[in-house]
C-alpha cells in the first residue's frame, strides 16, 4: 500500500475495502433493521444505540452548512483574496505593515469560518472516532443521570423499604400459619385430655358401668379438660386475630411503599426517556461538544484534525504564499510606480496650493492695513464724507419713489377688496382712487410744486 493512501485511510477518506463493512451485529434484528422491518425484542440497548449512531455518522452534512461555508468560502477567495493580490503586486510600500495586517486579518478570517467548514467537513474527516466517542458520551451521560436520579428519587430507600414490608408480611403470614409453642402444647395437651377422658369412659362401659355412670365417674377429668381446651382456644383465637391484624396492617403498609417505589421507577423512567431523546439529537457526531470532547479527551484525534486544519490552512493561503514567492510582476511595478508618481504631484499641488493661499492671506493683511492708514487721514474722511452725502442725494428720490410704489401696491388691495365687498360703491371707489392716482403721477413728473391735475382742470 502506497504512503498517500495509508494517509487517506488514516484521515478517514479511503475506506479500507472497497466498501464500507456492515456493523458488526448479527441476528435477525439487524438483518429486520437493514429491511426496514422492526427489531426484535432481544436485541440490547447498546447494540441499538451503536447502530443508531453508525447510521448518524454517515449522514452527509446538513446542505445549510455546506452552502454557507461554500458561500462564504467563495466571496472570500473571489473578493478578498483578489484584491489583496492586486494590492500586494502593485503597492510601493517597502516596510510590508499593511501587508502583515491584512495576513492577520486573514488568518482571523479563517478561523472565524472554521466553526463552518468544522460542521461541513471535520465529520468526514473524524468520522470513526467522533462515532466512537459520541457513543462513549452517551453512556456516560446515560450512567452520571441513572445515579443522579437513583440519589434525587430515593429508589435504594424506597427498595429496602418496600422490602423490608414484604418480608414482614411474610412473616406475619409464617406466623398466622404457625402456632406458638406453648399454645400449640396446650391445644395438645387438651386434646390429650380428651383422648384420656374418652379411653377412660370406654373403659368404664366395657368394665359394665351405664353411661350415665360413666359421665360422673368422669365429670371432674371432663371438666378439666374443658377448661383446659377453653383456655388453649381462647388464646390461640386471641393470637390469631392479634397476628391478623398486624397481617393486615403490613400489607397495607406494603401496598404503599410498593406504590410509591412504582411512581418513583415511573418518574425516573420518564425523566430518562425525555433525556436520552434530547442526547439523541444534541450528542451526535455532528455536535460540536462531541468533537470538543474527542480534542480534549483524544491525543489522536486531536493529532489528525490539527494536520488536517494545517493543511486547510496552506491551501487557503496558498495564493498569498505563491504570490510572495514569485514578487512584484512588471505590470505590478510600473503601476506601484504611477501610483507613486501620482501621489508626489498630488502632493505638489497641495503644497502650491497652501503657499498661495498663504500669499493671498498676506495680501490681504497688507491691503487692510493700509486702508487702515490711509482712513486714519483727514483729507481721506472728507473725501468719504463728500461721497457720502453725493450719494444720499442721488438715492434719496429714488428711495422715496419706490416707497411710494409699494405704499400705492399695499392700498390698491384695500382698494379692491373694499369694492369686492361693497359693490354699490365700486363705481365711485375706483373713480376716486384713480383720480388720486394721477394727481400723484402729476406731482412725480411735474414736482412738489406744481398742482395736482384735478385742481388746473
Amino acid at each position: 500500500m502506497k504512503a498517500g493512501e495509508r494517509l487517506l485511510i488514516w484521515l478517514g477518506l479511503l475506506p479500507t475495502h472497497g466498501r464500507e463493512r456492515p456493523p458488526r451485529r448479527a441476528g435477525a434484528d439487524f438483518k429486520a433493521r437493514r429491511g426496514g422491518g422492526p427489531p426484535r425484542s432481544g436485541g440490547s440497548q447498546l447494540g441499538d444505540r451503536r447502530l443508531y449512531l453508525r447510521g448518524r455518522s454517515v449522514a452527509p452534512a446538513p446542505s445549510g452548512v455546506a452552502a454557507a461555508a461554500g458561500a462564504v468560502g467563495a466571496s472570500i477567495v473571489l473578493c478578498l483574496d483578489r484584491g489583496f493580490l492586486y494590492f500586494a503586486d502593485t503597492t510601493a510600500d517597502k516596510g510590508g505593515l499593511r501587508l502583515a495586517t491584512f495576513l492577520a486579518m486573514r488568518l482571523l478570517i479563517i478561523l472565524c469560518i472554521s466553526t463552518l467548514t468544522a460542521q461541513a467537513v471535520v465529520p468526514l474527516i473524524l468520522r470513526p472516532e467522533l462515532t466512537a466517542h459520541a457513543l462513549k458520551l452517551l453512556e456516560q451521560s446515560e450512567r452520571e443521570r441513572a445515579a443522579r436520579l437513583h440519589d434525587e428519587f430515593d429508589l435504594g430507600g424506597k427498595t429496602e423499604a418496600a422490602k423490608a414490608a414484604a418480608a414482614d408480611v411474610e412473616r406475619l403470614e409464617r406466623a398466622i400459619n404457625t402456632l406458638p409453642a406453648d399454645i400449640d402444647r396446650r391445644l395438645a395437651a387438651a386434646r390429650a385430655c380428651w383422648s384420656g377422658l374418652t379411653r377412660q369412659r370406654r373403659e368404664l362401659v366395657t368394665a359394665g358401668y351405664t353411661d350415665v355412670e360413666a359421665d360422673e365417674r368422669l365429670a371432674p377429668m371432663r371438666w378439666r379438660c374443658s377448661r383446659a381446651s377453653t383456655a388453649a382456644e381462647r388464646d390461640r383465637d386471641n393470637y390469631l386475630a392479634r397476628m391478623r391484624a398486624q397481617h393486615e396492617t403490613a400489607v397495607v403498609h406494603r401496598e404503599q411503599t410498593v406504590h410509591t417505589l412504582a411512581d418513583a421507577v415511573d418518574a425516573v423512567k420518564g425523566r430518562s426517556e425525555r433525556a436520552s431523546a434530547i442526547e439523541a439529537d444534541a450528542i451526535t457526531p455532528l455536535s460540536s461538544t462531541v468533537l470538543w470532547s474527542l480534542l480534549k479527551s483524544e491525543p489522536g484525534a486531536l493529532l489528525k484534525w490539527l494536520i488536517f486544519s494545517v493543511v486547510q490552512l496552506e491551501l487557503e493561503l496558498l495564493p498569498f504564499l505563491l504570490k510572495f514567492q514569485s514578487g512584484q510582476t512588471a505590470i505590478g511595478r510600473r503601476i506601484a510606480a504611477e501610483r507613486q508618481i501620482a501621489g508626489v504631484r498630488a502632493a505638489e499641488r497641495v503644497a502650491q496650493a497652501e503657499h498661495d493661499t498663504e500669499i493671498a492671506a498676506a495680501l490681504h493683511e497688507a491691503s487692510g492695513r493700509a486702508a487702515a492708514d490711509a482712513l486714519s487721514s483727514n483729507d481721506v474722511q472728507a473725501t468719504f464724507a463728500r461721497v457720502f452725502a453725493a450719494h444720499l442725494a442721488a438715492c434719496a428720490p429714488v428711495e422715496a419713489v419706490q416707497a411710494m410704489m409699494r405704499e400705492f401696491t399695499s392700498q390698491q388691495f384695500d382698494v379692491d377688496e373694499f369694492a369686492g365687498r361693497f359693490p354699490r360703491y365700486a363705481t365711485v371707489i375706483t373713480a376716486a382712487w384713480s383720480r388720486a392716482m394721477r394727481d400723484a403721477s402729476d406731482i412725480l413728473t411735474r414736482g412738489l410744486g406744481s398742482k395736482p391735475a384735478s385742481d388746473r382742470v
